[in-house]
C-alpha cells in the first residue's frame, strides 16, 4: 500500500520504524499493516491531492516554539468550542503570558472559531466499510439512538465512529503538540483526557458537535463518507445530502460525553429486489 500524504516533520521519528519512506515528499509504504490506521491518521494529515494539512499549527517546530504551539492549540480549542454567532471579548489566557504567547492564544482562537463556523474539515475521500484495518472496532466509541434503527445503518454509525475518534484524537494531538501515536484502543480515554478536559480547563461548557455519513453500498471499497464536523445539526445534515448518496445520517458528539455518539438522523431505505419489483407496464397490484 503506497500512499502519498503531507506531514509535520516532527513526526518522522515516530514513524521510522512502521513505514518505509521514498522521496522527500512523504511517499511510503506501510511496513506493518496492523498499525495501518496509527500511521495513517496520527500523522494527521491530508493527501496530497487535496491540498496540505487539515490542521497546521504554525508554531508547531519553529525554534524554541514548543510552549507557544501548545498555547496556540488550547487556542484553538477555545475557539472551536466557543460559541458560533460571535467571538468572545474574553481573554481567557493566563495574565503571565508572554506577549508572543498571547498573540499565539488569540490566532489559535480565531482559527478555531473559523473552523466552528465554517466545519473542520478532517475527513477526505470514501472509507471501505469491509476493510477495518485503518479504522478497527477497537476505537469504535458506543453508538446509541433514542428510536430503532436498521442495522445496517448501526453498523456504519460503529465504523464511522471509529474514523471520527481516531482522527479527531490525531487531529487534537497537532493541536496540543502531543508528538505520539495513540493506539486505537486509547483513542476514546485520549478524547477524554486530552480535548474534554482542555476545553474544560479552559472554562468551557459542554458542546456538541455533528457529523454527517454517507453511504452506497455499490460504491465497494468506498462505501461510506464523511461530512466535516459541525457545530449546528442542520448543517451536517445538509452536507450528507449532498454527497448524492442513497442513504445518510447523521450523528452528534458532546464534549461532556467523548465515548459516545448518538445517532440523531437516519435516511436508510431499504433496497428491493429486482424480482420484487412489477414488471415494467405492469398494472398496479390490488391489496
Amino acid at each position: 500500500m503506497k500512499i502519498s500524504l503531507q506531514f509535520s516533520p516532527n513526526y518522522l521519528p515516530l514513524l521510522s520504524k512502521y513505514v518505509r519512506f521514498g522521496g522527500a515528499t512523504g511517499n511510503f509504504e506501510v511496513a506493518d499493516y496492523s498499525i495501518a490506521a496509527a500511521v495513517a491518521t496520527h500523522i494527521v494529515v491530508r493527501p496530497a491531492t487535496q491540498g496540505g494539512p487539515m490542521i497546521d499549527n504554525p508554531y508547531d517546530g519553529c525554534a524554541g516554539g514548543r510552549f507557544a504551539a501548545a498555547v496556540w492549540g488550547r487556542g484553538y480549542l477555545y475557539g472551536l468550542t466557543g460559541p458560533v454567532d460571535a467571538v468572545d471579548d474574553v481573554d481567557p489566557s493566563p495574565a503571565a503570558l508572554s506577549a508572543e504567547c498571547r498573540v499565539a492564544f488569540a490566532d489559535g482562537a480565531a482559527r478555531g472559531h473559523c473552523a466552528a463556523v465554517t466545519g473542520l474539515d478532517i475527513f477526505h475521500g470514501a472509507i471501505d466499510t469491509a476493510d477495518r484495518s485503518w479504522f478497527p472496532a477497537t476505537a469504535e466509541l458506543a453508538v446509541e439512538s433514542a428510536d430503532p434503527v436498521d442495522g445496517g445503518a448501526l453498523d456504519m454509525a460503529k465504523v464511522a465512529s471509529s474514523a471520527f475518534a481516531m482522527v479527531l484524537m490525531a487531529a487534537t494531538n497537532v493541536m496540543l503538540v502531543n508528538h505520539r501515536l495513540t493506539p486505537p484502543a486509547e483513542v476514546a480515554d485520549g478524547l477524554a483526557r486530552h480535548f474534554s478536559r482542555t476545553v474544560t480547563a479552559l472554562g468551557r461548557p459542554p458542546c456538541e458537535f455533528y457529523l454527517g455519513g454517507a453511504v452506497d453500498l455499490g460504491d465497494v471499497g468506498g462505501e461510506l463518507r464523511l461530512t466535516p464536523m459541525y457545530r449546528l445539526l442542520a448543517a451536517a445534515r445538509c452536507a450528507a445530502i449532498e454527497f448524492g448518496r442513497p442513504r445518510h445520517f447523521v450523528v452528534g458528539w458532546s464534549t461532556g460525553r467523548p465515548g459516545v455518539l448518538t445517532l440523531l438522523d437516519v435516511h436508510w431505505p431499504l433496497m428491493r429486489r429486482v424480482s420484487d419489483a412489477a414488471p415494467v407496464g405492469s398494472a398496479p397490484t390490488s391489496r
